[in-house]
Formats: C-alpha cells, structure tokens, sequence
C-alpha cells in the first residue's frame, strides 16, 4: 500500500511552509528553526514530495518552498533518508514524468530526479534513464518537456556516470542516438537543448560518444541550415569543441566548417560572432589544421577586422568615462624636458577635432581620481577576442595570414575616412604584424601616437609596446637602427605619459613598462630625460594611473640598476616620492605600490638612499609592528577588532628588503638602533598563516644573512626551528609555492655563513629538503631551491652531511643541469664537492652523471674549478683503469675534454679524508 501522510502533521508543515514562502513573515528565523526540527522524522521528506506532487498546486509557493527543501535535504542528507522514504520520492517522480500538472512541478522534479542520481548511484536507479528516453516519444508535449529538462540536468551533472555499464548497456549509447533525432526538431527549444547536452560530452571522450561520432556529426551539419540564433549558437559551440579534441573527424566537414565560421563572424547575433572568434583562435592552435588549405584566409581576416571595432555599447560606456573631469596640461606645458632624442613630439590637442565622443572635456581635472574605472579589454568583447584570434591565425599562418592582412589594413582600413575604423586597424597591427613589416608601419604608429582622438593615441601606445622586442633589436643592430626607431618611439611614449586623458596616459604608461623590461640597461643614455618625464607625470596623474606609475618607477630601476645611483639622478627621482611618502597615512592603501616601487628603487641606488633610510625603516618597521599588534588585538576580539589590512605588512617587509639589498653590510647598525626591533618582529612574522607574509619574511631573513649574517646570529637557532617548521608541515597547510621557495632559499644563505656551527641542525634540515627535492611532484622551483640548499649544508658541515648522500645525490645532479649558472649553483657545487672529499664511495655509481653536470657549469669560480679538478683527480686515483675507462667512453666528446683538463690541473689529489659518522 502507497505511503499516506497523516492529515494534522500534512497541515502543520503546510502552515510552517506557508510562513517560510511569505517574505514578509516576522519571524523567518524561527520558520527555519522550526522546519529545521523536521529532519527529526524519518517519513519528511515524504511528507515534503507529497506536497510537491500530490496536492493541487493552487499555492505554487508553497510547492515551490517545499520543493527547495527537499531539494536541499537530499543534497546534505542522502545518506540519511530511509530507503523506503528514497523509494517513494523516487516513485512521485516517475508519476509526475508520467503525468505532470504544472511547468513548475516538472522543473522540481527534474531537479530532484538528477539530484538522487548525483548522491546515489546511477546503478541504483537503473530504470530512470530508459524511461527519460522513452517519454521523448511520448504525444504530451508536456510530458516531453519534462522529460527533456531533466536529462539535459542529468548530461550537465553526470556526463562521466552515463556511459558506466548497468547490465551490460551503457546508458549514454540509447540516449546519443535519441539525441540525435532531435537536431532537426521543429520544437526551438528541443534543437538547443538537445545540442547542447550532446556538446557536455565532447572533452570527456567516453566510448558511446566516440562509437557514435560518424552519426553524430552526419546529423549535426543539418544545423547548419538553421536559422534560430540560438541553435546556431549551440551548433558553433559544439564545433569548436569538436575541432579541439576531435579534429580528424571535422575533416570530411571541412569546407562546410569554414564556410559557415566566416559566415557567422558576420552574423549579428554577438554570441554567434565571440564563438566564430573561438573558433578560428582554437583553429590556429591545432596542429591538425597548421598545414591546411589557406586560399580562404582572406575572408576570415576581413570578418576578424570588422569585428574589430568599437560597437556602440563600448563607445557609450567609454563616453561615460570621458565625461568625467581630467587634469590640466597646462600645468606643466611650461617646462621642457632635457630630451637628447631625435625630435619632440607635437601636441595632438593643438588640432584636436573637439565635435568627437571622444574628445569630450579633456581639461580641468581634480585630484579626486579615485573613481572604479572597469577597463573594457579585460571583458570578453567581440573586439578582444576577434583580435586574439587575429593573433593566433597570424602566428600560426604567418605571411600566409599576414600578408591579407597588411594588405587589407594598407588599402582600406588605416586609411579610411572614419576615425573609429582606422583605430581598429592599429588594434590589428598590434594583434598581427612582425619583423619585416615594422620598418613600414612603426613611422605610422608614430604618427599615430599623436593623432587628435584619445582612443587611437592609447591604441597606438599599446601597439607599439607589442613590438617592444624588435625595437630592441633594431637598438642592437647598429646607430641607425636606434636613430630610426628606438629613439623615436622612446620619446612618442614619454610625450604621452604627459597626456591630458587617463586612458592614453594609462596606455602610455603600460607601453613603457612593456619597453622597459625588454631595454634594460638600454635606457642607461636616456635616464635623465626619463626621469623628468616620470616627475612631471607625478604633478599630472589622479591616484589609479600614479599607482601604474610608481610601477613605471620600479621597472625603470631594475633596468639600469646602479647607474640610477648618481646625484643628478637622485635629485630627480627622489623629492617626489618623498613627499608623496609623507603626505599618505600609515593606513592609506596608496602606500602599497609606492611601498613596492621603493623596494626596487632602493635595490638600484644603493648607497645613495642612505640620506633616505632611517625614517623609510623606521617607518617600515612602525607597519610591520602596528599591523602585528592589530592582528592579536584581533585574534582576541573577534567581535570587536576588525583584522588589519595584511598588504601594509607584506609591502612593509617588501620595502625593508630593497633597502638590505641596497645597503648592503651598511644596514647593520640600522638594524640594530629601529624603535621595534627588526629581528623581533621577524620571529613574530614567521608565524603568519597567510602565504604573502611568510613569502616576505623568509626572503627578508635570507637578504639579511646576505648584507649582514652577524645581525642574525643570536636569533638564528629560533628562525632555522621555525622555518624547518613550515616545510615540515607543508602537507598540512595551504600555502603558496613562493614560501617553500624563499624558505628553502633562506636556510641554504643562512647554514653557509654559519658554516660548521649549522651541524646539530643538519639530520633536520636533510629531512627537510630532501624531500622536496625528490618529490616527483614537486614544482621545479621548489626543487631547485632544495638542491641549492642541500649543497650549501654540504659546504657549511660536509663531514656530516656526507654520510647521508647516497639519499639525494642522483636526483641533486639531474636538477643541477637545468639550474642556471651563477653564485647560488657555483657554492652548491662547491658544497657537493666537499661532501664528495669525505664519502667518494657513494657517489661512485652515479660518475657518469657526476663529469656531465660538471661539464654543464659554463662559467664555474676559480675556487669551483679547483674543488671540480680536486674530485676528478680523487676518483682518477681511486679507480681502476678499466673501470675509469669505461666511465669515460660513456661521455660526449665535450664532457671528455672538460674532465681531462680538470684532471690535468691537479693530477696528483687523492681522497685522504675518511667518512665522519
């Protein structure tokens, strides 16, 4: 007999459900609490279903209520409804797919039909599917409906489940070829879905899906004469997903693919163009396709090109942003920059077209930049994405590509009478052109970068910093190339970082940074002018851009390093940054990106920010300290203190580091004397959970044991315990890689200075980064830091890290060749050697590895090449003939020739030490 609900409970829960669907109840908490309480009885969720499906739906929100809950009891409880409670839910599903009474109704039960699948077992219902499937044919187009909702639920949540056997049938074989029938439905709504449950099973490759792929896809090119929007929009999407993980199979297909591709790039639905534009963009990157046919590729560069301009939607949101008020640049047109380039560039505004959107009130500026300014390029637009797939087409394709596309934007684009039209084709420039093109087209950018409208100035900006690398180039290919081009664009970019708009400022800005990274020391010549550029752009920019700014100012001292320490430079660069310094509070969160551009600049001048450094540090170490106070103050109070803002202490930390990287052995005395100890707050850091934190401390302690080891001496036992600690423990803790990095990185500085004194700490410290080091999933960074640290215990206690070698050797040597010189690798070798001196026999099998990563230090120290001559010479001694032979005809011919002149430096060196236990 059919489960029965007893009549009073049936009516309290309808009343209790009643209260709960009333927004306007007084008293929801205690609803909750009271529906809550319900779990109790074994049969609710009977009661729950029986309302949904059983009663008149005359309250559709209490049906709609009740279904929530049980929707969210099943979810949270599967395990513990009783299974003739699951049965009979089960059952009032199958009833309402045979029967269903309400649009309503049937959604819940689709819900809930996928759900119990989701938490049981599709075994456990083997019925379901078969049933789903047979009511497709079913004449009640409700019935159908209903049907059809809950397998689409079913393909989106359990696509992998479909295809597992249940008595020797896959589910998703019948439900594939069902499927397909429905690509042509005349019911809208039956095509999308039908095509977009297919699509959930393209990426996963199950066996019904790849047996059934000719029939699918013989059916699936009847959309293509599809006119509904929607259906075209499934029909590309699962195209492209098939050229990704299928493209064999789109081979018979192939001229009608690309025929309805460029097609849709033209369609005016925006969902049919952006998936057109993934199309071609997943086209260029599969191999499959790299050597197809390429006579159509001038009609997939015309459909990218169009797409490539700004709609009106972008304008107004752009217009909206214009319309805001900018600074003046009147107020510092009067100075002139001492520019030792080519020429000045000319102002645009002097023939500026003011009837544009684009021009609009580009004057009067207040200090109140603070406004949220969403940068449409990090939206996905038609203009973004048709031009990434312009970029991947013409990386792919080359001069095939390149050529239409050139030839495209010569004759009709960059030359068109609308401004909106040739500020795309410099979108496409950027996205397409290389090498032999630039000659031609950098003079136009050039022009370009001075042109009257806002939008293409910033556009111009950004191409140009797209061939950053050639202009480089071009630097180092002769006096010409760096007349004709470098200089040129160096100045075109400064000029626009003095812009009245914040867009192209902004873009100015990010263009020479893109410059800066790839010039480097490049911009030696061009400091002073830089630099008073960067100034004037500090009197001119609100606060976003001065951030990006301040980034600019970091870059810049990275690129030329100590030449910035002069004080002609320093007089330049520092006012202003000092004064901004001073005129932000300690919780202004302006601080952060000066915090970070001090860093580096401190870093570069050295020596010459030391009439700088004791308020920067004391004013650091006052962060540090009130951020650490706040967080106990926090910890204790939960429900009174607000958690401080972390990003002081971690840009604080940031800062001090640049300064003991710029000062050197001269920061120790600093140290020592600021108002909150230094080194007291760093043992207070090391105990952050947050990754930032410890990230910056472990690297602060690892610059400090380089400038200055002697300061760390009496608080090294408690910072090598704890930082032992957090590796220790990393599989308990999620933290970011970047911690196990500068952990390991810290303990290898501070263990080699400390030399044998390191020794009671070495069984921990091998426990510690070994395995790191041979962990197969270990990241590569992570493991480079572990070798460099193991090699340096070796070179601070070799004697009793020897005996544990055989543990970490032959992995050692295999990540030392793809390590890349200099200091850190050159003392971790320098460590194995030593430890080699008192254990030779446990490296005895692992020679043949041994000379080649030898051979692999390309510029070893003078006191490498006689540790590296010294072990050869050992092991020369210490073999047989035969067997040294052996080991030599295994080795390259240049790997030979570098351990026989290492055996000829010192060829008398025998191993005398014996092993220390």
């Amino acid at each position: 007999m059919e489960w029965q609900p007893q009549p009073q409970g049936l009516r309290e829960l309808m009343l209790i459900l009643n209260d709960a669907s009333d927004p306007n109840y007084r008293d929801q908490a205690l609803v909750n609490q009271r529906l809550y309480l319900f779990n109790q009885y074994p049969d609710y969720n009977a009661y729950l279903v029986y309302i949904v499906t059983k009663l008149t739906p005359e309250n559709l929100q209490l049906c709609k209520t009740a279904g929530s809950q049980l929707k969210n009891n099943l979810r949270n409880n599967f395990h513990m409804i009783p299974s003739t409670v699951l049965d009979y839910v089960k059952q009032c599903c199958i009833d309402v797919l045979n029967h269903p009474n309400s649009d309503m109704v049937g959604k819940t039960i689709s819900s809930l039909i996928s759900i119990i699948l989701q938490r049981g077992q599709m075994i456990d219902w083997p019925e379901i599917i078969p049933l789903l499937i047979e009511k497709l044919d079913d004449s009640n187009q409700r019935i159908v409906e209903t049907a059809f909702d809950t397998i689409y639920m079913i393909c989106e949540d359990l696509a992998p489940e479909l295809d597992q056997e249940i008595d020797g049938v896959r589910p998703l074989a019948t439900l594939l070829h069902k499927l397909t029938q429905f690509y042509s439905s005349p019911d809208v709504r039956f095509r999308i879905q039908a095509l977009n449950a297919t699509s959930q099973f393209v990426s996963l490759k199950p066996v019904s899906f790849v047996q059934q792929l000719d029939l699918i896809l013989a059916n699936l090119y009847q959309s293509v004469a599809d006119t509904h929007p929607r259906v075209l929009h499934e029909f590309g999407r699962i195209l492209t997903h098939l050229l990704e993980v299928f493209p064999e199979k789109l081979e018979p297909y192939f001229d009608d693919t690309i025929q309805y591709m460029i097609n849709a790039l033209s369609d005016n639905d925006r969902e049919i163009a952006l998936g057109a534009c993934d199309f071609w963009t997943l086209y260029a990157q599969s191999s499959h396709y790299q050597h197809s046919p390429t006579h159509r590729l001038p009609e997939v560069a015309q459909g990218l090109l169009r797409l490539m301009v700004y709609s009106d939607l972008e304008l107004f949101e752009l217009q909206d942003e214009e319309s805001m008020p900018h600074y003046s640049f009147q107020a510092c047109s009067s100075k002139h920059a001492p520019l030792p380039l080519r020429q000045e560039l000319s102002d645009p505004e002097e023939d500026s077209d003011t009837t544009s959107v684009d021009n609009q009130s580009e004057s009067s500026f207040s200090q109140q930049d603070d406004f949220d300014d969403d940068d449409f390029y990090s939206q996905d637009s038609l203009r973004k994405c048709s031009a990434a797939a312009l970029d991947a087409l013409s990386v792919t394709f080359q001069d095939d590509f390149v050529v239409c596309v050139l030839d495209h934007l010569l004759k009709h684009v960059l030359v068109h009478p609308e401004w909106l039209i040739r500020e795309s084709g410099i979108l496409a420039i950027g996205a397409t052109a290389e090498g032999q093109y630039l000659d031609k087209l950098i003079p136009f950018l050039l022009h370009s970068v001075q042109d009257s409208k806002s939008l293409i100035r910033s556009i111009s900006c950004w191409a140009i910093s797209r061939f950053s690398h050639w202009l480089v180039n071009k630097y180092d290919e002769d006096e010409q190339g760096r007349q004709l081009f470098f200089e040129p664009v160096l100045s075109a970019l400064l000029s626009r970082l003095l812009d009245t708009n914040k867009r192209v400022q902004e873009a100015a800005c990010t263009a020479f940074i893109v410059l800066e990274e790839h010039a480097s020391f490049r911009l030696i010549p061009y400091i002073q002018p830089i630099l008073f550029y960067l100034n004037q752009a500090s009197d001119l920019y609100g606060r976003k851009n001065r951030s990006r700014l301040y980034d600019a100012l970091g870059t810049f001292a990275m690129a030329v390093g100590t030449e910035l320490n002069r004080p002609e430079n320093i007089c330049l660069l520092m006012p202003p940054l000092i004064e901004k310094w001073n005129t932000l509070s300690d919780k202004d969160t302006d601080l952060f990106p000066l915090l970070e551009c001090l860093s580096n600049i401190t870093t570069a001048l050295g020596p010459g920010f030391i009439q700088y450094v004791d308020p920067v540090l004391s004013r650091c170490t006052k962060l540090i300290s009130s951020t650490l106070q706040e967080q106990v103050l926090a910890d204790q109070y939960p429900d009174e203190m607000m958690p401080p803002n972390v990003e002081f202490l971690i840009a604080a930390l940031g800062l001090v580091s640049g300064i003991v990287r710029g000062l050197g052995p001269k920061i120790e005395p600093l140290i020592t004397e600021t108002n909150s100890p230094l080194l007291v707050l760093l043992r207070q850091c090391i105990h952050d959970p947050v990754s930032e934190v410890l990230q910056a401390t472990c690297a602060l302690i690892g610059d400090i044991a380089i400038a200055s080891f002697d300061v760390l001496v009496p608080c090294l036992h408690d910072l090598i315990v704890e930082i032992m600690d957090i590796l220790l423990h990393h599989q308990d803790c999620m933290l970011s890689i970047s911690v196990y990095n500068n952990a390991l990185w810290a303990l290898g500085e501070m263990v080699m200075r400390w030399g044998n004194d390191a020794h009671p700490y070495v069984f921990g410290l091998l426990k510690v980064c070994i395995p790191f080091l041979t962990h197969p999933q270990s990241p590569a960074s992570v493991k480079e830091n572990a070798m460099v640290a193991l090699g340096r215990l070796g070179l601070a206690s070799p004697q009793y890290v020897a005996s544990h070698m055989k543990m970490f050797v032959r992995p050692w040597l295999k990540k030392s060749m793809s390590v890349r010189d200099g200091e850190e690798k050159d003392t971790s070798f320098q460590g194995l050697c030593a430890m080699i001196k008192f254990n030779p026999l446990d490296v005895q099998d692992e020679l043949c590895l041994l000379w080649t990563a030898m051979a692999s230090v390309q510029d070893p120290s003078h006191e490498l090449i006689n540790a590296f001559s010294e072990i050869v010479s050992g092991f020369h001694h210490l073999l047989e003939e035969k067997r040294w032979n052996d080991i030599l005809s295994q080795l390259n011919d240049d790997t030979q020739k570098t351990i026989l002149d290492l055996l000829e430096r010192n060829p008398n060196y025998k191993f005398v030490n014996k092993l220390l236990v």
